[in-house]
């Protein structure tokens, strides 16, 4: 948490490999990130790190279900259909929405869209969710019950995720707060 240009999107993006830091270092899982090439670090990203934002960024002409495994087609061209079919049904079932794989983006309501993004960010077994604004298009009802989706993965499948947020109530159910203010972190 922190007041807007604080630096809380990009720690998030520093922390995904996006941005380099401008002092010190990054280890994640074991691995100095400054001594990574570009392709390690696209390679880390794929299959290490799992991203859920604001704006769903799903691809519109893609379906539901083509969404959530369009990374497995990236990361494990080896895998065969029903392999792949399998891993999308098990992580669409995760996150409820498993009915809607199908469907367009245009025709999800924005929490199925949330759901999708989350399946897709799922389905490589990230060790860790970088979640920037993950209800801020969502409706309180909607985003308590993603924050809560979340919560539960991070309990049953040993993710950490680390999520930017401007709601209380949505912080209020993370296990620790971190703010961020002129650069500093602090834990509350």
């Amino acid at each position: 948490m922190g007041k807007s240009g604080a630096g809380k999107s990009t720690l998030i993006n520093i922390l995904g490999t996006l941005e380099k830091p401008t002092a010190g270092s990054y280890v994640f899982n074991g691995c100095e990130i400054q001594n990574l090439s570009e392709n390690q670090k696209t390679m880390l990203r794929l299959q290490g790190i799992g991203f859920v934002f604001q704006g769903f960024h799903l691809i519109p002409y893609l379906t539901c279900g083509e969404n959530i495994k369009i990374l497995l087609g990236i990361c494990n061209s080896r895998m065969k259909k029903s392999e792949i079919d399998d891993k999308v049904h098990e992580v669409a079932n995760k996150v409820g929405i498993s009915h809607r794989l199908k469907h367009l983006p245009t025709e999800l309501s924005y929490g199925e869209q949330q759901r999708t993004a989350i399946a897709r960010c799922l389905i490589n077994k990230p060790k860790l969710i970088l979640a920037d604004e993950p209800t801020g298009n969502l409706d309180s009802l909607t985003s308590m019950e993603i924050v809560m989706l979340i919560k539960d993965i991070v309990a049953n499948e040993g993710v950490t995720c680390i999520m930017v947020t401007h709601d209380e109530k949505i912080s209020g159910k993370a296990d620790h707060r971190i703010y961020l203010n002129n650069g500093i972190l602090t834990i509350r």
